[in-house]
């Protein structure tokens, strides 16, 4: 009889370890979810400030300011070789013009990444 409540102990032992690790494996889903779907958003408005070869800041229509990444560039950094053209060619393409960014992913180093368009030029 001992033997069997032995086994009883242990069955009610790891059913209540796979119920711990069903709850901290739905928790870890439910907080990583959202993060991790999360579908485009796109800011429209106007370039004010360009920080160097591939990072802008667009003051939107609510005139919330936006610091955005160009996704697929890496350009020099201030203080690196070229950097400081590098920052003045970006400047001459998109500096005061109204654009169009989809913001796609927010990376640790970098901040929000985005896909970018500006009005053709007349």
């Amino acid at each position: 009889m001992a033997a069997c409540q032995g086994v009883k102990y242990a069955s009610a032992m790891s059913r209540g370890y796979v119920h711990r690790w069903l709850a901290a494996c739905a928790l870890a889903v439910i907080l990583s979810g959202p993060a991790t779907a999360a579908e485009p958003w796109v800011v429209k408005g106007r370039v004010v400030g360009v920080a160097d070869g591939d990072s802008v800041t667009i003051l939107d229509l609510d005139n919330r300011q936006h610091k955005i990444r160009l996704n697929g560039i890496d350009a020099p950094e201030r203080g690196q070789p070229s950097g400081f053209r590098s920052k003045e060619n970006l400047s001459k393409l998109v500096y005061d013009r109204n654009v169009l960014a989809e913001c796609g992913k927010r990376t640790p180093m970098a901040g929000r990444c985005a896909r970018f368009w500006t009005a053709r030029a007349t």
